[in-house]
C-alpha cells in the first residue's frame, strides 16, 4: 500500500507541489502556519522557500493546511562515489496534527522518489534541524552523524556551506550549526510534554546547542540512506500511521 493511500485512510491528503509554481497567496498560507510556531518574516520565509525544489503539503478533507515540508536534491560534488543529496527544508506541523507521522511520511516519500529517479547513486539525507526536527528524525534512525568538522565528509561540509548561503543562512562547520534567524514561540515550547525533554535525542541536542530556544541557531546532521536506515524509517512511519486517528 502506498504512503498516500495510508494517509488517506486516516483522513489526510498529501500534495506535492513545485515551489516555482506556487502563487504568492499559497506561499502566504504556508508562512502563516510557520510563523505561528517559529517566528520569521514573510521575506525570510519566501527566500528559504525558493531555495527548494518541492513542498509536501498535508491537508484535511476540507482542504485546511495541517503542515508542510520543503525539499531539494542534487548531486554531491567531489563525492568518492556518485551520490545524490536530499535536503529537508522547513518543516512545520500544526499542533492538532502532530504525533500522526506526517513528517515521517514526507521524509520517506522523498527518499523513495530520489532512489527511483537515480537508481545507480548513493543517497545522503542532509538536515538543518531544530530541537523538534532532530528528535523526530533521529529517534527513527539506525544511525546518523552530526555534520561538523569531525564527521570526515568534507564534500558534505562544502555542499552544506553552499546550500546555506542560498537560503541566507550562515553555516559554522566547526560547531556544526547554522544561524537561521528563527526563534521559537513560547507557546510552541510549552506545548511539548515534560517527558519529551528527557528523551535521549532531546538531551543530546540540548548538550550541543544549549540556547536553542533563543539563539536562532539550528544544528546540522546527516544520514546515509542505506538498507538499515530505510528499514527503520519504514517501520517507524508505518507504526505512526497505524496509531493515527482519522481526522
Amino acid at each position: 500500500m502506498s504512503l498516500t493511500t495510508q494517509l488517506a485512510q486516516v483522513g489526510i491528503q498529501l500534495e506535492i507541489r513545485l515551489v516555482a509554481q506556487l502563487r504568492d497567496s499559497e506561499l502566504g498560507e504556508l508562512h502563516q502556519l510557520a510563523n505561528a510556531h517559529m517566528a520569521e518574516s514573510a521575506q525570510h520565509f519566501k527566500q528559504h522557500a525558493h531555495s527548494n525544489d518541492v513542498v509536501h503539503c498535508f491537508r484535511d478533507p476540507s482542504g485546511t493546511l495541517l503542515g508542510f515540508q520543503f525539499w531539494r536534491s542534487g548531486d554531491v560534488p567531489n563525492a568518492p562515489t556518485p551520490t545524490r543529496f536530499v535536503l529537508g527544508g522547513k518543516l512545520r506541523i500544526a499542533p492538532a496534527a502532530r504525533r500522526r507521522g506526517l513528517h515521517l511520511v514526507a521524509g520517506l516519500q522523498v527518499l523513495h522518489d530520489e532512489q527511483a529517479a537515480h537508481p545507480n547513486h548513493a543517497v545522503v539525507r542532509l538536515a538543518n534541524v531544530s530541537m523538534f526536527g532532530f528528535v523526530t528524525i533521529a529517534r527513527r534512525l539506525a544511525h546518523y552523524f552530526w555534520l561538523d568538522a569531525a564527521c570526515g565528509r568534507p564534500e558534505l561540509l562544502a555542499l552544506t556551506t553552499q546550500l546555506c548561503e542560498q537560503s541566507n543562512f550562515v553555516f559554522d562547520p566547526t560547531r556544526g550549526s547554522v544561524d537561521v534567524g528563527i526563534t521559537m514561540q513560547r507557546a510552541t515550547l510549552e506545548g511539548y510534554p515534560a517527558h519529551f525533554w528527557q528523551l535521549p535525542q532531546a538531551r543530546a541536542y540540548a548538550a550541543r546547542n544549549p540556547a536553542y530556544a533563543t539563539n536562532g541557531t539550528y544544528l546540522t546532521m546527516a544520514f546515509d540512506v542505506d538498507e538499515l536506515n530505510l528499514r527503520t524509517l519504514t517501520e517507524g512511519t508505518q507504526a505512526a500511521l497505524r496509531s493515527a486517528s482519522p481526522a
